[in-house]
């Protein structure tokens, strides 16, 4: 593993794959944090809805807040890989810019 910035440890192996406990993860603090929001999850609960331990978890992100961080840098892969698999042929080069950071916008909007 190399170390990342932040305390963040990224396994790159696993990272975007799926298999081992990273995609479990993200998606059991994804879905916490959604439905309990994020002061009110515990790192216990995230840990035992991935099903894996409390120190595996650790080996992926050191704090509650890396967690976050993990979430929304995989939220944001997703956001960037889809504006420039749609970003217009034609067009001006701002035309394109304005293309992927309308795709930024319409991301955090749908969270307010």
């Amino acid at each position: 593993m190399r170390r990342a910035a932040r305390g963040l440890t990224r396994c790159p192996a696993s990272r975007g794959s799926s298999f081992g406990p990273y995609p479990k993860i993200t998606r059991a603090a994804r879905t916490l944090f959604a439905r309990k929001g994020f002061d009110a999850t515990t790192t216990q609960e995230i840990a035992a809805r991935a099903d894996i331990g409390t120190g595996t978890l650790f080996n992926y992100a050191k704090t509650k807040e890396d967690l976050l961080l993990l979430v929304f840098r995989e939220e944001m892969d997703i956001v960037v890989e889809q504006a420039f698999a749609t970003i217009p042929n034609k067009g001006t080069l701002l035309d394109q810019l304005l293309h992927v950071f309308d795709a930024f916008v319409a991301y955090h909007q749908r969270d307010v």
